[in-house]
């Protein structure tokens, strides 16, 4: 009897601990951080795929043939306006202006005999004692002994200038490059060998890139609205690029030169901006990352990129009303800004989008917001971009 009563009692013990366990805990109500979204001005930084140029790249050629007997410069390096860069043989040219020279001595003496022959025939002539055969043989030789010292002295000046063509420098300030004939090579004028080095000059350097025809039509789309403010002055854009192993470079430029002409073969519009190369750091063919800020999207409002969720039938965001339960908002998105989107329809401010937590939600449901903060403003270049410390002390 006691056994079996010792049974029931466990028995009942296992049923009251299985109900127990077997309650549903209570559901736990998601935690989520919130922006409000409002209506503001947005800072646009445009990026561009960019190529480096001088701003003056001018081509070093030979203006007399022979022999290149010497360079005096190192490739590659700095020259300034004026430096002797080679030197052709300057023999040949040294003959023919001691010839030249030759020629107006022979010259001047005949204009010298004729002028004096003119002279005393004038006076006889006006006396009758020459015929007038005799004084025009005298002003005819007269006339002739000129134009022959005349062009005597034109071959003279040709000559002076041909010897001095044989000394090659350096017509701007600027960078070297490799050399294209070597010393003691036939210098041949107007042909390819005439090409002896390029000099570019590169501070200040051109930052050459192009932007696609819709983006000038959105563009205008955006300031025919009234959502887009830009300078009056174009050359107030300002100008940053991103160099190759990430880094900023130091210095900033500006726009000077946008195309009024679509490429037809490319469908997009050439612009150039100039910006200050002190070190040379900046090579002529470099590729580099341009950013173009100066824009600002008026009466905007966007959202972060992490509060989009992309659904069969487009992205949507949830919006916490002040019961504190989510609701599905569909929303249209326009381009990025940085770390954040622009929503053309769908939102029209003072919402509380959900930033953090909005995979873990769905329509109507109670949220409990844990954070919450009005809509930062749009990063600046140096903050936005990844910025690798910049080596300003390289040698270069």
């Amino acid at each position: 009897m006691k056994h079996a009563l010792r049974l029931f009692l466990i028995s009942c013990l296992i049923v009251s601990c299985t109900k127990k366990t077997a309650q549903t805990p209570p559901q736990m109500i998601p935690e989520v951080t919130v922006v409000k979204v409002s209506p503001r001005t947005i800072p646009i930084v445009k990026e561009f795929v960019g190529q480096m140029s001088g701003i003056r790249d001018i081509q070093v050629r030979a203006r007399v043939g022979g022999i290149l007997l010497k360079r005096y410069y190192r490739e590659g390096a700095k020259v300034k306006a004026g430096d002797l860069l080679f030197k052709i043989d300057p023999a040949p040219y040294q003959a023919l202006l001691e010839q030249a020279q030759g020629e107006v001595s022979v010259n001047q003496a005949r204009f010298t005999n004729s002028r004096q022959s003119l002279n005393r025939i004038l006076p006889l002539y006006k006396e009758n004692a020459v015929s007038q055969k005799d004084r025009d043989d005298a002003v005819a030789d007269f006339n002739s002994s000129k134009s022959s010292l005349e062009r005597a002295k034109a071959k003279l000046e040709e000559a002076k200038i041909n010897l001095g063509y044989t000394t090659v420098s350096a017509p701007i300030n600027g960078y070297t490059s490799k050399e294209t004939v070597s010393e003691g090579s036939l210098i041949v004028v107007n042909s390819d060998q005439s090409l002896l080095t390029t000099i570019s000059q590169i501070d200040p350097a051109y930052v050459n890139f192009s932007y696609t025809d819709n983006e000038l039509l959105e563009l205008r789309r955006l300031s025919a609205l009234g959502k887009l403010s830009r300078p009056v002055d174009m050359t107030k854009l300002e100008v940053q690029v991103r160099l190759g192993d990430n880094s900023i470079y130091p210095q900033k430029g500006f726009m000077n030169f946008n195309d009024n002409i679509i490429d037809s073969t490319t469908g997009t519009v050439k612009a150039r901006a100039i910006i200050d190369n002190p070190d040379g750091y900046l090579k002529p063919g470099q590729f580099v990352r341009v950013y173009v800020s100066g824009f600002s999207r008026t009466n905007t409002i966007a959202v972060p990129s992490k509060s989009i969720i992309q659904t069969q039938n487009g992205p949507i965001v949830f919006a916490v009303n002040s019961e504190s339960k989510v609701q599905q908002v569909n929303i249209e998105t326009g381009e990025e800004i940085g770390s954040e989107v622009v929503v053309n329809k769908g939102l029209r401010g003072g919402e509380y989008v959900v930033v953090e937590g909005a995979a873990k939600v769905r329509n109507g449901m109670q949220v409990k917001i844990v954070s919450g903060s009005t809509m930062a403003k749009a990063n600046s270049i140096p903050v936005s971009l990844p910025n690798k410390e910049f080596q300003a002390n390289t040698k270069y």
